[in-house]
């Protein structure tokens, strides 16, 4: 899913944030929370070779913030858990991203 958001965007850079919702039913967790914590870490920091052997171990891997080098929060509207801070970081995200391109914008160009 990620590759088809840099696809349709045109660029690598692009605010992801993900949200494990509904964290005040831990009883019917299917996520642990240092999973999901997990999931973007392997792509940005180990290179895609490291990330495609561990995700051949253990595919749930690749459905992770470590995955998706994005940072990962989880929230209940219910117990209005990390609800504001789940829309603070999106917007941190945002920002960054935007700060970004902005910053490689005056880079110098080859023609």
């Amino acid at each position: 899913m990620r590759e088809q958001i840099v696809r349709v965007k045109g660029t690598e850079q692009v605010p992801i944030l993900l949200v494990g919702n509904k964290c005040d039913l831990q009883h019917q967790r299917q996520v642990r929370t240092d999973e999901g914590i997990a999931l973007g870490f392997l792509a940005l920091h180990k290179g895609v070779n490291k990330l495609l052997t561990t995700a051949a171990a253990s595919p749930p891997t690749v459905f992770s913030a470590e995955y998706w080098s994005c940072p990962f929060t989880e929230c209940s509207a219910k117990n209005n858990h990390n609800v504001n801070v789940t829309f603070a970081e999106i917007v941190r995200e945002m920002n960054y991203v935007q700060n970004k391109a902005r910053e490689n914008k005056g880079c110098c160009s080859i023609m």
